[in-house]
């Protein structure tokens, strides 16, 4: 595998995309490890991919593809709006509220959310 293959990510500027010949998507790869052989694979259908058909895709690209970076997402003030499960206005999923009994008293697995 290249260099520019194993040195991927968000902190260089550039993930690896393919146009699936299997599934027919565009979509990310990941690296399969563990086999007789390393297989680099279509993120949509796990079908084994050609290194050699890998362009190299910003954020904004791989965003229009669909893909949510979560740290930024989180930061949104959409975001805020749709998260948790909105049963009476709570809006504390992802803040461990609900595992740690935070909403109401038990969780959202009681029947917690909404009842305050």
């Amino acid at each position: 595998m290249s260099a520019a293959i194993t040195s991927l990510g968000l902190d260089t500027g550039a993930l690896p995309v393919i146009n699936c010949a299997a599934c027919g998507s565009r979509s990310l790869t990941w690296l399969d490890v563990g086999g007789e052989s390393d297989l680099l694979r279509c993120l949509s259908c796990d079908a084994a991919v050609d290194a050699g058909t890998i362009t190299l895709e910003g954020r904004r690209t791989v965003e229009r593809l669909g893909y949510v970076f979560l740290d930024e997402h989180r930061k949104s003030k959409k975001a805020a709006k749709l998260s948790g499960c909105g049963a009476g206005g709570v809006k504390s999923c992802g803040s461990g509220g609900c595992s740690s009994g935070g909403c109401s008293s038990g969780g959202c697995s009681s029947g917690g959310c909404g009842s305050r």
